[in-house]
This record gives structure tokens, C-alpha cells and sequence, in this order.
């Protein structure tokens, strides 16, 4: 049996098993070229045809491929990534980065795919080598983090200013410690980006790969929430604060986190127009 007829018996079989995909013999003869010579290996592929068939699928932007390619394999890919971190927002980016890599773009993992092990149990493999690169990256990035606190802390309390020599300066400060720590991972790195770094809504944006507008809904999402984090500590720690001293520090928070200041002394919590390093 020649390697031709091969490809065409897994054609037939692919076929078979995805009645609704169509690829042609000369579009699997092609995704199968690198094993046209090594018998072996198109021997195991034979017995993977319609895994193969469907990859290959696929591997052509097939919308109606790739829909079936992430149902059959979406259970199989999240719980790989689950086995390694359980936080849903780790799975839920992970997963999102494992269909662009293996179904987007001429260099997508697909292409990869001959029939050398059963689907599921590659793409199982794929997802848990995945999930670890991204596992190690983020604990770089939270030990870059643990000293976020500090660096803002720093930065708006200015050694130098008054309010050093204030009573509630360490309210403040312990509020705006707990305040970040109490964030998501997400809202901490992009808080590092705004302040720390001190980069453009359009930076983040481009970074993020959501338009500027997006970037600046979630930097108003958060500054809100830090302000109002913040607001409510210091008023349990110092239940005496003077609308005049809140306001005073209120205006000192403000001037490094491009906060509305004023909002600090009515019943909401917001910023300013988030323009903290733009051109």
C-alpha cells in the first residue's frame, strides 16, 4: 500500500467521523507531508485518521472545524490546566491563550499535529506544558509584585510632606498596603504599568491588546476601588478625621495617582481622566 492510498483511507475515515468537514485528498496529502517517507510514522497516523483529519481541518481555518476542535477538547484542555492552578482566572486566560496558539496564525500548534499519540492525550500534554510556562512566569511577576506596595506607598507619602508628620499618616499607609494586596493579580500588574512604570493608557492598551478606551475603563475601575478601600479603613482607624485633614491627604494621594481628589469628601469614589504619562 503506497503512502497515497494511505492518506486516502484516512480521508474516507475522517469523513466518516466528521460528516460536516470537508478536506480533500490533495489538502491531506499536503498536511501529511513530512511523514510521506517514514512508514512508521504514517503507520501510526493511519491509526489517528480522524484526529488527523480534523487538525488538518483546522489547520485550514475551517470555522466548522475549529468550533467541533474546541467541544471535543475543551474539557480535556481546562482540566489539564486546573491539575496545575484551580484559580479561575487563571484558567480562563490560560485557556484563552491555548486556542490562539493552537488555532490562530500559519504558526499555529495544529500544524503540529500528525497522529503520533491520540488527540486528546496531546493536546492534554500541550494544555499542562502551557499552564506551568504560564505558572512560572506569574510567580516572577508576583515576586516583581510583593514590593508594589511599598514603591506606591513610597511614592504618595513623600518623606518630606506634612503629612508625615501626622497623626494618620499611618492609617494611610496601612490602608493603601491592604488595599493593593487585596487585589487581583490582574488589577495589581496594571496598577504597576499606571503608576509604577508610569505608562500610557495607550501603552496599556496595546500591552493588554484592548483599545485605549477598555484600558481606561479598568484603570477607573480600580483607582475607584483602591480609593474606596482606602476611604473606608482609615474611617474605622481614625474615626475623627476631619473633613479639612482628609481632604489635605485626600489631595496628596491624588497628586501621585491621578485621583479626583475632590471625590474623596462626597459619598462616591472615582477619578480623574486617566492621563498619568500620555503624550
Amino acid at each position: 500500500m503506497t503512502a497515497l492510498d494511505i492518506v486516502r483511507q484516512m480521508q474516507a475515515e475522517g469523513r466518516l467521523r466528521w460528516p460536516s468537514i470537508a478536506v480533500t485528498l490533495e489538502a491531506l496529502w499536503r498536511y501529511c507531508q513530512r511523514i510521506h517517507d517514514d512508514s512508521s510514522r504514517l503507520a501510526k497516523a493511519r491509526t489517528c485518521a480522524a484526529d488527523v483529519y480534523l487538525c488538518c481541518a483546522c489547520a485550514n481555518g475551517d470555522p466548522v472545524a475549529q468550533a467541533m476542535f474546541k467541544s471535543e477538547s475543551e474539557r480535556i484542555v481546562r482540566g489539564a490546566i486546573a491539575r496545575v492552578n484551580r484559580e479561575p482566572e487563571f484558567i480562563a486566560d490560560t485557556l484563552q491563550e491555548f486556542w490562539k496558539k493552537f488555532l490562530v496564525g500559519p504558526g499555529a500548534r495544529v500544524h503540529d499535529y500528525w497522529g503520533r499519540a491520540p488527540l486528546q492525550a496531546w493536546l492534554h500534554l500541550c494544555a499542562t506544558r502551557l499552564a506551568i510556562d504560564r505558572q512560572r512566569a506569574r510567580r516572577a511577576e508576583l515576586e516583581r509584585e510583593t514590593d508594589l506596595g511599598e514603591e506606591l506607598v513610597e511614592q504618595v507619602f513623600d518623606a518630606e510632606s506634612t503629612l508625615t508628620r501626622a497623626q494618620f499618616y499611618l492609617p494611610f499607609r496601612c490602608a493603601l498596603r491592604n488595599a493593593i494586596a487585596g487585589m487581583t493579580h490582574k488589577d495589581r500588574a496594571l496598577l504597576r504599568l499606571h503608576v509604577v512604570e508610569r505608562c500610557s493608557i495607550d501603552q496599556i492598551g496595546r500591552a493588554y491588546n484592548v483599545h485605549r478606551a477598555t484600558a481606561a475603563r479598568w484603570l477607573q475601575r480600580i483607582l475607584a476601588d483602591l480609593l474606596q478601600r482606602v476611604r473606608n479603613e482609615v474611617g474605622v482607624q481614625v474615626p475623627h478625621l476631619t473633613e479639612s485633614e482628609f481632604r489635605s491627604v485626600a489631595r496628596l494621594v491624588g497628586g501621585d495617582l491621578a485621583f479626583d481628589v475632590s471625590l474623596f469628601t462626597r459619598g462616591s469614589v472615582g477619578i480623574a481622566s486617566c492621563s498619568v504619562g500620555e503624550p
